[in-house]
């Protein structure tokens, strides 16, 4: 199989996955669309999700989400280089935002996993004011609060476990089982890529538990 190939595949088991996540949570279907890079080596993702208030029935809170993917050849998988997932208030003209939880593995002058808030803080604005950031104090969803770093960071689980208990989402039957299903695939998964990642550490461990490793041939 090409790295083109396995490309393809991962990429579609990463929207299933995505949209069963969102469909077996959330009331309503996700539209999810996927485009494979000129370097065929990544590929980006991005779907929807409108949300249904559970008290009033509406239809105005809009889920949107974005990836940028990026083939593991090794692992014959994918890994997430950037993510994006926006909370939205659909407005007569245009979509309001709401907040954001961004991460960019490449990032270079902010944290990698991070979120804006799209409102404003009277104490905030006071602070920055003081501390001479005026042009943030004016425009404060420019601030990128941290989330940790790339491991066990934010996820679309998060997001709509948010949506759910705290903005009045209406959500599926069984919702917190699924929620927990797809969290262990992602622990799973990042506890993998750190052990990959340290391997003479895993041995240390192992070793100070009392097994014996002995390295391949």
């Amino acid at each position: 199989m090409t790295s083109s190939q396995g490309l393809e595949n991962a990429v579609r088991a990463f929207m299933l996955l995505t949209v069963q996540l969102l469909e077996r949570t959330l009331e309503g279907s996700s539209p999810i669309d996927a485009e494979i890079l000129a370097d065929g080596q990544r590929a980006f993702v991005e779907g929807t999700h409108p949300v249904i208030i559970a008290h009033s029935g509406s239809d105005r809170l809009v889920l949107r989400y974005e990836y940028l993917l990026r083939y593991d050849d090794v692992n014959d998988d994918v890994e997430i280089e950037k993510s994006t997932f926006r909370i939205e208030f659909r407005a007569r003209k245009k979509p309001v935002p709401v907040v954001r939880f961004e991460y960019e593995s490449q990032a270079r002058n902010k944290p990698a996993s991070h979120f804006q808030f799209h409102a404003d803080s009277v104490p905030l604005g006071l602070l920055l004011a003081r501390a001479g950031r005026y042009d943030t104090a004016a425009q404060q969803q420019d601030i990128h609060f941290p989330m940790g770093g790339p491991q066990f960071r934010l996820q679309l689980t998060d997001v709509v476990e948010l949506l759910i208990r705290e903005f009045g989402a209406a959500p599926e039957t069984g919702w917190e089982e699924w929620l927990d299903f797809h969290r262990t695939l992602y622990h799973d998964a990042e506890v993998d890529r750190v052990i990959h990642g340290n391997l003479s550490r895993a041995v240390a461990l192992l070793e100070e538990s009392g097994y014996r490793v002995e390295g391949p041939e």
